[in-house]
């Protein structure tokens, strides 16, 4: 097989090669809309064989980051693949080098991504991205005899277990929150107005690096997406927005998911009331498991403990949730940058892809 390839920048008329290379790798294609909502103002770069077929692919989402006091250009890499018959060529560290060298071109320094563990090696050794940390999953039981039936096959053990594990939920799982007494209202919502601008102006110090979640953000990553149906929910006090959350229900290894996306608040208070809000919908949903992903050091991860999230542990997770992260260190400070406890991070920022 001849192994020379060529760099190109991504035009409309690769479409139907780069999903066929989809189709090769996954044994599915892009759906259309979600491409075109992903990719309609990224940039991405393609490796074409001699027969100008498409054999790897590596694109990047624009997205703009709330850095300390400044707002910065960066990058999230999605969807990068290679054809099969075309791995162990160089193809990966080719692309990643030469599209880091493309987004600084256009004044972007930071980019990032969540690799599979397929991936995450490359990123480590062949082309020594920066680990920065896992996302711990948090989980809240909902149903524990949904677990029982799961894990012991034996009819006769799980009779017996069923008890035991509805007590165990009920004096650890059983939600914590506690509302105080005040007016807060909470709604579900189908769009994101100027008033979440302000929201973000707010409590945007709080956190040193993350993604900009305005209006023009939060409408286009939750509300114009194809084929997810997220459910948001604000909490007004008074008049004045206090915070949101997203959510979404999804099947996983025959259990049924309720996600906690994205959350925002003035206060542990609201962020409590929110999940209490979350926890009541996906029970009468009939979920099994509620999960969220958070960095221990963020200031949820405080608020979900306290709601009766438990860390699951990394041997029964569908996987782990690896971040890494390049950065011109010649404009930003990789102390600052390759730090987990200055990143905030939900799932929002992971299932874009």
């Amino acid at each position: 097989m001849n192994s020379s390839f060529i760099i190109k920048e991504y035009t409309d008329n690769y479409k139907e090669k780069v999903f066929s290379l989809r189709k090769a790798v996954y044994d599915e294609t892009f759906d259309e809309d979600e491409w075109n909502w992903k990719f309609k103002s990224g940039k991405i770069l393609i490796a074409v064989n001699d027969k100008d077929e498409v054999i790897s692919l590596r694109p990047t989402i624009p997205i703009r980051l709330k850095f300390r006091d400044k707002t910065l250009k960066s990058g999230m890499n999605v969807d990068v693949m290679t054809h099969p018959d075309y791995r162990r060529m160089g193809l990966f560290s080719t692309l990643v080098n030469e599209s880091f060298k493309m987004l600084k071109e256009l004044g972007v320094h930071i980019v990032y991504t969540f690799p599979n563990n397929f991936s995450f090696p490359g990123y480590k050794k062949r082309i020594k991205w920066k680990y920065v940390d896992s996302l711990p999953l948090l989980v809240k039981v909902l149903k524990p005899r949904s677990f029982v039936k799961k894990y012991i096959k034996n009819p006769y053990v799980q009779k017996c277990l069923y008890p035991v594990a509805d007590a165990f939920n009920h004096l650890i799982f059983v939600s914590k929150t506690k509302s105080e007494n005040r007016n807060l209202l909470i709604n579900q919502i189908y769009c994101f107005n100027e008033n979440f601008d302000l929201l973000w102006q707010e409590l945007s110090n709080q956190f040193e690096i993350a993604v900009i979640r305005d209006s023009k953000y939060l409408n286009w990553r939750y509300v114009q997406r194809p084929g997810y149906d997220y459910k948001i929910f604000s909490a007004v006090e008074d008049d004045v927005l206090k915070g949101y959350i997203v959510l979404r229900e999804d099947t996983m290894f025959d259990l049924k998911l309720g996600l906690v996306v994205d959350i925002l608040t003035f206060d542990d208070n609201t962020a409590c009331s929110l999940l209490l809000h979350a926890y009541n919908l996906f029970k009468d949903n009939d979920m099994d498991i509620m999960g969220c992903l958070m960095l221990n050091t963020s200031m949820y991860f405080d608020v979900l403990k306290k709601a009766g999230f438990l860390k699951l542990p990394k041997k029964y997770s569908p996987k782990e949730f690896f971040f890494v992260v390049k950065a011109d260190d010649d404009i930003i400070a990789p102390d600052v940058a390759y730090s987990s406890k200055n990143w905030f991070l939900t799932f929002g920022d992971i299932d874009i892809a």
